[in-house]
């Protein structure tokens, strides 16, 4: 377990204005989402014509992509609630939105989300409870340095702002 560094700053996580624009990413991406999942199954349901070729491969492989499409539409639902839901708080948590500096990587996060779960999303960095880095930030304000370990290596950086 590393060892992490804690302040009594308060910060607001998640601000409106940040909100506004996650939610409004997420319904594009459940708008693309739902279309091509729609493609998948309409491609699916014509390979059942007894005169399409390879009906059994055609099919079982229409039915698989839906299958991967619709569990992708369903995260990012998920996800959408898990934004909506967010409230303030002054620290790292669940819904929180904070940006890092990582030293030893020379490497800047800007506006990555702290969530329960990981999902890909455009333009949207998720840090998760359950990745080392985000076992060192939880918990942190802004201003505070920490540490986590990739393989062998101790890594080192800061939190610059969480909103």
């Amino acid at each position: 377990m590393q060892k992490v560094f804690f302040s009594s700053k308060i910060v607001i996580i998640m601000s409106p204005e940040s909100k506004e624009k996650y939610l409004k990413e997420l319904d594009l991406e459940i708008i693309r989402s739902e279309e091509s999942l729609a493609s998948s199954e309409e491609a699916r349901n014509r390979s059942d014509s007894p005169m399409t070729s390879r009906y059994d491969t055609m099919r079982e492989i229409y039915a698989q992509e839906s299958n991967v499409k619709r569990d992708l539409l369903d995260a990012a639902k998920a996800f959408k609630i898990f934004i909506k839901d967010t409230t303030p708080n002054s620290e790292i948590s669940e819904g929180a939105e904070f940006d890092a500096e990582l030293w030893d990587a020379d490497e800047k996060i800007k506006g990555a989300i702290f969530a329960p779960f990981s999902i890909k999303l455009p333009g949207v960095q998720v840090i998760t409870s359950k990745s080392p880095l985000g076992e060192a930030v939880k918990g942190l304000s802004a201003g505070r340095v920490f540490t986590y370990r990739v393989g062998e290596k101790t890594m080192a950086g800061i939190i610059n702002d969480v909103k």
